[in-house]
């Protein structure tokens, strides 16, 4: 009789220590959404902040209303003309390092900056993103916009390396882009 009054209380105690695992693995992951929630949202807001000073650049009407609120090509010191874009987006890579929302963040900066004529600082985004990204499709892309960095600058094998990186991660999304 003792010897099962023993059982029933290990076995209680070893299903309360399941029970407090449980609780805690689900508070971890409550927050871990959380967070990740609020990532992106502040990609959502540093991307309307984008269109806002994107639309405030442009001289002239887009002929394509799809292309409202893009910024076409022209040199422009980015840190100058768009302060609040490049702050909101350096925001989310700050607060939320390690997630979608940050990698995200840093390829866009990259291609603000390349789009507008600063190609160190976009390499330097592009770096950031591909030490940073989490999954396959991440580093790909992070890749070959470094390789495309380094092509426009002459450095062809330097871009193809970044290329073969970007297609070795087996990410058939972005072999497209290759070509």
């Amino acid at each position: 009789m003792d010897s099962l009054l023993q059982n029933r209380k290990l076995l209680l105690g070893v299903l309360g220590m399941f029970a407090l695992l449980g609780i805690a693995a689900g508070i971890f992951v409550n927050r871990q959404d959380q967070k990740e929630s609020e990532a992106k949202n502040a990609l959502y807001a540093a991307q309307k902040e984008m269109a806002t000073e994107a639309r405030a650049l442009q001289t002239t009407a887009p002929k394509n209303p799809a292309e409202a609120g893009a910024v076409d090509f022209k040199r422009i010191s980015v840190s100058e003309k768009l302060p609040r874009t490049v702050a909101a987006l350096q925001s989310v890579t700050t607060k939320y390092p390690g997630s979608r929302s940050s990698h995200e963040a840093e390829v866009l900066l990259g291609s603000l900056y390349l789009k507008h004529g600063d190609a160190q600082v976009a390499q330097g985004w592009f770096e950031q993103a591909a030490s940073s990204a989490r999954g396959a499709f991440e580093k790909s892309v992070a890749y070959l916009n470094l390789g495309s960095v380094q092509e426009g600058q002459s450095r062809f094998k330097e871009a193809l390396e970044s290329y073969e990186k970007g297609a070795s991660q087996g990410e058939t999304a972005t072999y497209g882009e290759l070509h």
